[in-house]
């Protein structure tokens, strides 16, 4: 019964350490790929467009006020050559003249004033696009700096769940050795940990719980034997797998094959 719980115990711990392995792989690659796939901000086109009219318009005249000085200086013109085709009074031309000169100048200063008018309003136009690529560039940097804590982030999980990992498979194999320690000892007589037979019936030998494994020779039978440690231990032991022995191996609850020594010509030791 103890040699039937150590099995059963051993059982247990494999099936848990290799669905917390599995598990913990799978969600190393999803983490993986979310790194992969985190989305970046993408600088919108419209504050730079906005920007670079704004500063090209800020220095351009006001629109219109070319046609308008035009229009000034050439209704000044006119009112000046009907004064001297029309006008014999060289003084009352003077003051006619004076007149339309003061006119010309009032609506070139208000022409002037409409300019300085539309200046300003361009300045603020381009004050606002600069605040506006303040911002974008503010909303890039801080995209960056996301993206950076999301590296470290899933970075730091990875490496928790690698260092879990591999704890889990080394006290896998500290319990594996225990309990193959414990089935040994009670095999007892000159069995040992060197026991075959009825002692190790159910012993877990499937080939996906071993690592680092080679053949060191056959049995009178033919059966190949194997060098081989298991998961999460360095400890070397001699037997089969499970698979090259179909007529003696047991499949256990966690999917597993173990092997029932008592059928096969080949002992099951550690080194």
């Amino acid at each position: 019964m103890q040699m039937v719980g150590g099995v059963s115990g051993m059982a247990m711990n494999t099936v848990g350490t290799i669905f917390g392995a599995v598990a913990g792989m799978k969600a190393d690659k999803k983490l993986s790929k979310l790194l992969n796939e985190n989305p970046s901000y993408t600088q919108s086109p419209y504050a730079k467009e906005r920007y670079d009219l704004a500063k090209t318009l800020l220095n351009s005249r006001m629109a219109g006020s070319a046609t308008m000085e035009r229009g000034i200086q050439s209704a000044a013109g006119n009112a000046y050559g009907n004064i001297q085709r029309n006008t014999t009074d060289s003084s009352q031309a003077l003051a006619m003249m004076a007149g339309i000169q003061g006119q010309a100048g009032d609506q070139s200063v208000r022409l002037g004033q409409l300019e300085g008018e539309d200046y300003y309003k361009k300045f603020g136009n381009l004050t606002g696009a600069q605040e506006a690529m303040t911002v974008e560039h503010k909303d890039m940097f801080d995209d960056t700096l996301r993206r950076w804590q999301d590296r470290v982030n899933v970075t730091m999980a990875q490496n928790a769940m690698r260092q879990q990992g591999a704890k889990n498979i080394n006290n896998y194999g500290d319990s594996m050795e225990k309990s193959l320690s414990s089935m040994g000892s009670v095999g007892g007589g000159g069995g040992g940990s060197q026991g075959g037979g009825g002692m190790m019936g159910g012993m877990m030998s499937d080939k996906r719980l071993k690592h680092n494994y080679h053949i060191v020779g056959k049995s009178p039978s033919g059966i190949n034997i194997y060098e081989f440690s298991y998961l999460g231990s360095d400890t070397r032991y001699q037997g089969v797998m499970a698979q090259d022995v179909p007529r003696a191996t047991i499949l256990m609850d966690n999917g597993f094959l173990a092997v029932d020594y008592s059928k096969i010509d080949v002992q099951f030791k550690q080194l």
